[in-house]
Formats: C-alpha cells, sequence, structure tokens
C-alpha cells in the first residue's frame, strides 16, 4: 500500500511538471524520456571514466524531479551508494560559508561594499581596503595561502603564510581563485555571529532545514553512511584521503548526501536560505573595474549566455552543483552531481545532463576558472 502511494505521488508530481512543460516551450514535453536519458548517460559518464559512484539529483523550477544513485562506496564493491550516502563536497562548501555571510551582513548594517577593515582588526592593514564583495568573487587580488601550504594547522598560520606577501593585482582588476579571501570570511561570519563558523552554519544552515547527514567532522563512532574516496590514475582507480583541517573550513571541509544538498538547494532557490533580492545578487557576476563581468557572484561561479544564466560551484573535480535560469521565461534546471572518485571532472556532464531539460543551454566548462570553452547543444 505504500509502494502504491509513492507511486500514485510520483506520478502525481511528474504530471504536473508534464503539464508546466507543455505550456512552455524551453523545457522538453518528454521527462520520462529524459530522466531515461540522464540514467543512461550517467552510468557511461561512470563506466568510461572509471568513477567508483555517483549519487545525482534534477530540479525543475525549484522542485525535486529525479534522483538517482549508482556504484560503490567502497574498493571491494560491496556497499551500493544511495541518496543518503555523505560525500565530501569540497569547495561546494563555499556556498554555503557565503550563505552565512549574506545572512549576516544586514543584521549588522553592513553591505558586501563594506571594507573587511571594518569589521576585522587583525589584519594586515593593507588589506583593510579590501571589500566584502572582493572576497566572495575572488577579485580581491590578495596572496592565496593555500599556494605555499594546502594543509596549514590553524587560520593564524595559513594568514601568516601571507601576511607580508604583495598582492596578485590590485583589488577589483582581475579574477582568480583565492582561499584567503574565504579563510577572512570564515573569521567575518564567526566575528558577527559571536559562534564559531561551524556552529552558525549547523544552526542556519544544516538544523534549519533538516539536514540529517551533513557536517564539517564527526567522531568515526557517529559515521556509517559515507563513502570512500578514490583518484583515478592513468588506468588504475585507487584509495585517496580527502580531508581538511579547521583552517580551510571556511573553503572546503562539509561532508552530504545527495538528499540533504537537494534539500538545502532546494531551499535555497525557493527564497528560503536568503531572500530575493541577496539571492539575486549572488547569481550576478561582480563587476572588475573596467566594467567587464567576473567569472563569479557572491561566492558562486557565474555564467550569462544570450539565453540562460547559470550559477554554481564544484568541489574537488568530483562534485558539482549548477543552476540554469532561462532569461525569456523565468524556468530553471538545478542539477546536482556527487561522485567519489577524483580524477574526472563534472562539469560538462552537469550540463549535458541539465540540456536534456532545458533548450538553449550552452555548454561552458570553466578552465582553470578564467577561461571559458563554450559548445552550443543541438
Amino acid at each position: 500500500m505504500k509502494f502504491v502511494k509513492v507511486c500514485i505521488a510520483f506520478t502525481s508530481l511528474l504530471c504536473s511538471f508534464q503539464t508546466l512543460a507543455q505550456s512552455n516551450s524551453v523545457i522538453t514535453q518528454n521527462l520520462n524520456a529524459a530522466i531515461e536519458n540522464v540514467e543512461k548517460y550517467a552510468a557511461k559518464i561512470k563506466a568510461d571514466n572509471k568513477i567508483q559512484g555517483v549519487s545525482l539529483a534534477v530540479l525543475l523550477n525549484g522542485q525535486l524531479l529525479h534522483q538517482t544513485s549508482m556504484g560503490y562506496t567502497d574498493a571491494n564493491l560491496e556497499n551500493k551508494i544511495d541518496i543518503n550516502t555523505v560525500f565530501p563536497i569540497a569547495s561546494i562548501t563555499k556556498l554555503f560559508v557565503a550563505s552565512s555571510v549574506l545572512q549576516l551582513l544586514p543584521q549588522h548594517n553592513l553591505s558586501t561594499n563594506t571594507e573587511i577593515g571594518e569589521v576585522l582588526d587583525d589584519i594586515p592593514n593593507h588589506w583593510k581596503q579590501v571589500e566584502i564583495k572582493h572576497l566572495l568573487s575572488h577579485t580581491s587580488g590578495l596572496p592565496d595561502y593555500y599556494r605555499k601550504k594546502t594543509d596549514p594547522s590553524s587560520l593564524n598560520e595559513a594568514l601568516n603564510l601571507v601576511r607580508t606577501d604583495d598582492f596578485e593585482f590590485k583589488t577589483g582588476d582581475d579574477v582568480s581563485y583565492n582561499q584567503t579571501g574565504f579563510a577572512l570570511l570564515h573569521l567575518l561570519v564567526e566575528a558577527l555571529s559571536g559562534k564559531t563558523l561551524e556552529q552558525y552554519i549547523q544552526q542556519h544552515q544544516i538544523d534549519r532545514f533538516g539536514l540529517k547527514d551533513t557536517y564539517y567532522q564527526r567522531a568515526p563512532t557517529e559515521v556509517s553512511n559515507t563513502t570512500d574516496m578514490f583518484i583515478k590514475k592513468r588506468s588504475q582507480v585507487k584509495p585517496f584521503d580527502l580531508v581538511y583541517t579547521r583552517a580551510l573550513h571556511g573553503s572546503a571541509g562539509l561532508n552530504t548526501s545527495n538528499n540533504d544538498l537537494t534539500k538545502w538547494i532546494t531551499a535555497l532557490v525557493n527564497g528560503n536560505v536568503l531572500s530575493n533580492e541577496p539571492l539575486e545578487q549572488a547569481w550576478q557576476p561582480v563587476l572588475l573595474q573596467n566594467g567587464e563581468p567576473s567569472l563569479f557572484g557572491l561566492g558562486w561561479w557565474v555564467s550569462q549566455t544570450d539565453k540562460v544564466d547559470i550559477s554554481g560551484h564544484g568541489g574537488a573535480d568530483t562534485s558539482e552543483v549548477r543552476h540554469y535560469i532561462h532569461k525569456a521565461t523565468g524556468e530553471s534546471v538545478t542539477v546536482i552531481w556527487l561522485s567519489n572518485t577524483l580524477g574526472f571532472n563534472p562539469q560538462q556532464s552537469v550540463n549535458t545532463i541539465a540540456g536534456y531539460f532545458m533548450k538553449d543551454i550552452t555548454n561552458c566548462s570553466r578552465f582553470l576558472f578564467w577561461q571559458l570553452d563554450c559548445e552550443q547543444f543541438h
């Protein structure tokens, strides 16, 4: 009886999407075929690239349409991945941190134009004029500690590595992916909230939206549904530890499941994490000093084509979140891809999946964060 009720509920949801699709030319009218294509495509990508396991989700207009998982959590191929399997999401963590910053700023009558020195005292004087928007959009020009040491033991150690270094470029003149900026945002959240970053995210992102399997770190006895991680080198796939010290928690380190990340992204795109205005600002590219758009909004990688706006973020070349909004209709597709094997970049894959559901999506992959390789779907 329970299975029948679930089927009826899913059929009703699918019918509502199909009705919407029929009234709007940019959404495919055959969602069943699109879902079947996703299943076949994901299975092929997994096999061709020797990925141990994948879990993905597709949302249409902020509503979950499809979730699927395939593969295994372990090298012995004994434990299957499902939508509750927990993956490390690496730099997708930045979306949680950026949302926390944007929640806190208006509570203190601050904006993204505020200089970081108005909030943080114990930073070099020549850093204090950098605005918060420059930290969020990787346009600060700050020297990047991560290039010197990828596993600093503390935030102080991380920042001290570059405290006296020159800027890469004048703030706002260029874009360069930068972990120092998110270390400062880590400190900003703590200064404004009076809590640790982990405590704030636990209360305002995890607990608030009922995420049961999202966390920075847990004792081994508290963890039972995680996946092992692997790395592909040439034709071999080997175990790989993807862990982060607390110093990197402003940039990376969260673990989550398909089910939890889908809940949070659903809440976000529906305006429940951030209200509409800051969310729209987050998805708009921050302009460089010459008036050209950078490749980042407020914490989000962004791309704007003639017909579709794209926002998202990747993590360790294993995971990707992308949200596509059609400019003419306002319709949206969101794709979440989680995998457990480094060595395959899923950026093109999520574009292909989104293209099964929405016309006019341009397949743009990020290359070193500032070059775009674009190919129009046909």
